[in-house]
């Protein structure tokens, strides 16, 4: 039955928020990967987009964008069973290996990837989180925000 469904298309966002400009030079989840490697990857990324707003004229000082009713999602790439339900219950929003998509990624640490999810994709990144067995992709709660950014 799998080879005949067309899974894709009950994956709308599989190719969304995943900007080839931004691609990541590695895998996060990769399991050799050290935690210097993956911060490497995020910093690089984080880096290519910085300098992609700046050549477009739309980056803004940090301190001066509001979260916009978004929410901060953690991500912890060595606790990754590679899990198809939060890739299919968020209909692609997450990929096959648990990881959300890209372009929403803020920085990498503690061993974990921090990402910022619009309001508008809430829904659907809390459908994956609730069935997420292996516990690696959860909400940031505010100590942990007030810690890393000082807010």
């Amino acid at each position: 039955m799998l080879a005949e469904a067309n899974l894709d298309a009950i994956r709308p966002l599989t190719d969304q928020l995943r900007s080839m400009a931004l691609k990541p030079v590695g895998q996060l989840d990769d399991a050799k990967a050290t935690e210097e490697e993956r911060g490497a990857i995020v910093e690089s990324l984080c880096e290519t987009r910085a300098g992609l707003l700046r050549e477009s004229g739309n980056y803004a000082d940090s301190a001066a964008v509001p979260i916009l009713d978004g929410k901060i999602l953690r991500y912890t790439p060595k606790k990754n069973c590679a899990d198809n339900s939060p890739g299919y219950e968020s209909k692609g929003f997450f990929d096959a290996n648990l990881c959300p998509p890209w372009d929403t990624w803020i920085c990498f640490a503690g061993g974990e990837l921090l990402t910022y999810v619009p309001r508008v994709l809430g829904g659907l990144a809390q459908r994956g989180v609730e069935v997420d067995t292996a516990e690696c992709i959860r909400w940031a709660d505010r100590t942990l925000l007030t810690t890393l950014f000082a807010i």
